[in-house]
Order: C-alpha cells, then sequence, then structure tokens
C-alpha cells in the first residue's frame, strides 16, 4: 500500500483558526519534500517558541492556496497517512485544503500514528510508568499512599534518565506547563495576552478578548464551567480583575 508520512509546524494548536507553516512529506521511496508556506495570520509566541518559525522568515514563502495544487496529489494517492500524533496534522491540513475548496477524503485512507501504537502496547498510566521508568511492579495501585510514593519515584528516575537533575522546581514546572504564567486563575480557560488583557485559552473564540464577547461569558454562566472559572467571569463582568501581578 502506498503511505505517506508527513508532519505540520503551525501558528498555534486551534486546528479550526491556526494555519500550516512548514509541510514536510516523505513517500516509500523515504525521499522528503518541505514546503516552507507563508500564513494569513501571525504565529503565536508559543508556537514560535516551538518550532522557531517566525512571520519575516516565510514573507516570500508561497500561502497554502499557491501551493495546494503540488501537495494534494501526494495526500490524495496514498492509501496510508503516518505520523506522530497525526491526528491534529490531518486536521490542520484537511482545514487547509478546504480553505482552498479541495475536498480531502478521508474515509479511504489507514491512519498510522506511533504514539497511539505505543499507547496500544505500553500503559500510559502511573503503572504503566512505574514499570517503564523503575523496572518494577507497582504493588497496592489505586491506594494513594502507594500512588504517591509510585508517582515520585517516577519523577525522580525521570529527572535521572532526562538529565534533568540541574533543573529547579519552578524550570520543570514551566517544562509541564509553560503557560501556566498567563493563566487567568487557576486553568486555562482565559489567558492574559501581551497587553494585559484577558483572553479565551479554549474553544470556538481562543485567542480572542473576553470582554468582547459579553454574550460567551453570559453562555459560561449557564453552563457547567468550574466555580472558580465562573468566579473569573463575574470579576471580569463586574471590573474587579486586575491585571498579571
Amino acid at each position: 500500500m502506498k503511505t505517506l508520512t508527513f508532519d505540520t509546524e503551525t501558528t498555534g494548536v486551534d486546528t479550526a483558526t491556526d494555519r500550516v507553516i512548514e509541510l514536510c512529506i516523505m513517500g516509500d521511496d523515504n525521499r522528503t519534500i518541505t514546503w516552507r508556506i507563508k500564513p494569513m495570520i501571525p504565529i503565536s509566541e508559543s508556537a514560535q517558541a516551538v518550532h522557531g518559525i517566525c512571520m519575516d522568515d516565510l514573507k516570500d514563502c508561497p500561502t497554502f492556496l499557491q501551493v495546494s495544487q503540488d501537495i494534494f496529489p501526494y495526500f490524495e494517492e496514498a492509501e496510508v497517512l503516518i505520523g506522530y500524533n497525526v491526528g491534529f496534522d490531518i486536521a490542520m491540513v484537511s482545514e487547509e485544503f478546504e480553505r482552498c475548496g479541495i475536498s480531502f477524503n478521508l474515509k479511504s485512507k489507514h491512519v498510522v500514528d506511533p504514539l497511539k501504537l505505543w499507547y496500544a502496547h505500553e500503559q500510559r498510566n502511573l503503572e504503566g510508568a512505574y514499570k517503564h521508568f523503575t523496572g518494577k511492579t507497582l504493588e497496592g495501585a489505586h491506594a494513594a499512599e502507594a500512588d504517591v510514593k509510585a508517582a515520585r519515584e517516577v519523577l525522580d528516575a525521570m529527572i535521572e534518565r532526562w538529565g534533568l537533575g540541574d533543573k529547579s522546581w519552578p524550570e520543570l514546572a514551566d517544562i509541564c506547563e509553560p503557560d501556566r504564567h498567563k493563566f487567568v486563575g487557576t486553568t486555562n480557560h482565559f489567558l492574559w495576552d501581551e497587553e494585559g488583557k484577558v483572553v479565551f485559552g479554549f474553544g470556538k473564540h481562543k485567542g480572542e478578548r473576553a470582554w468582547n464577547n459579553r454574550d460567551y461569558l453570559q453562555w459560561m454562566l449557564r453552563g457547567t464551567f468550574p466555580s472558580t472559572v465562573k468566579n473569573t467571569i463575574r470579576d471580569m463582568l463586574n471590573g474587579n480583575l486586575k491585571g498579571p501581578q
């Protein structure tokens, strides 16, 4: 069967609104082709921190529309799509084709994701992590004391294996959740932007100024969101929300 292994770099992680800025494909001959693509929206800071591509790097590159007819045949002809956590990449590429008026039919494709293959063959829960990083079997799993001790033992083993012993706790926390300093409250439902304004951190309005969509805020108050999130909304609506400290 004809395979296509591919990966994308993007302006962000919202598959509905973000754009592909780099696409690499590899066929059965192991030959790779890479396109750099100029997006029609800015690259988010968090995305740029990951892939290191800035808008200036792409100023002379074609748009996705301009290269879509070159790219699409590879996806159309492939019977098997391969990529690490490839569901995200498929969604991004599909949205790009849709914007170009190209129908990308996935029903006939087989999708092979090494990440999911890994999940299928090794447990990714605490017991699996304990076995993977310590080589031992966790006794008494799901008893709080056993789980607490195992979690710390797994963390210590990770730190040693990955050479993180020189990292402070704040540095390790930043690795685990690099955007936490932007959280408004205790969750990522709302974030502080670069100008100290509150933006949505999730959903269809992700990245948009929250104050500009009071109807959506009211909808959230009526919804099943955590009480801390609702308290943040009330503070926002009442003008009691201070900027990031």
